[in-house]
């Protein structure tokens, strides 16, 4: 709504804030009820350098969660180098990048080709509100997993642990 001067960015700020509070609330209450086991599969969740939009992200994580994936959420503004330092060191199975600003979207494909080139090569997922709206796919690699929507993650997520391989394409 700030983009279309219905709210000002201190409304935006402050509605993130609070949806930040729940989602970090939720997740405490959801870990005293139990965590997933060390052998369940790793998802490693981070946005583009300079991207600061990170609630839907964060929102992922917490499905990842719920489906009894051990998640890294590495929030907002996180450089390359450091992601691939994460990923080489932890091994996440799957490893999630949030866009949301177009002009992020060219950062992308370097992200892409860093991660596709890691040993045991994770599964590269991209979502955010633009993967419904722009073709992704010359910034990424035909590995890459576009999801448009928390239905289609859930969807993945569900043939994920019936063993079936999934591509997700907007």
């Amino acid at each position: 709504m700030w983009e279309e001067n219905i709210i000002s960015v201190a409304d935006e700020h402050v509605a993130t804030t609070t949806c930040d509070y729940v989602l970090t609330r939720y997740r405490f209450y959801k870990k005293i009820q139990g965590h997933a086991s060390d052998t369940a599969p790793r998802a490693l969740l981070l946005c583009l350098e300079q991207e600061q939009h990170f609630i839907g992200l964060k929102m992922v994580a917490l499905l990842f969660e719920e489906h009894g994936w051990n998640t890294r959420f590495l929030g907002a503004n996180l450089p390359l180098e450091y992601a691939e330092k994460m990923a080489i060191e932890w091994k996440p199975h799957m490893v999630g990048l949030s866009v949301s600003i177009p002009y992020h979207i060219e950062r992308l494909a370097e992200y892409t080709k860093t991660l596709d080139k890691l040993e045991p090569r994770p599964t590269v997922m991209v979502g955010g509100r633009l993967v419904s709206q722009i073709d992704f796919r010359s910034y990424c690699s035909e590995h890459t997993c576009l999801i448009p929507d928390f239905h289609q993650l859930n969807n993945w997520l569900i043939s994920y642990h019936k063993g079936v391989e999934v591509n997700v394409d907007a």
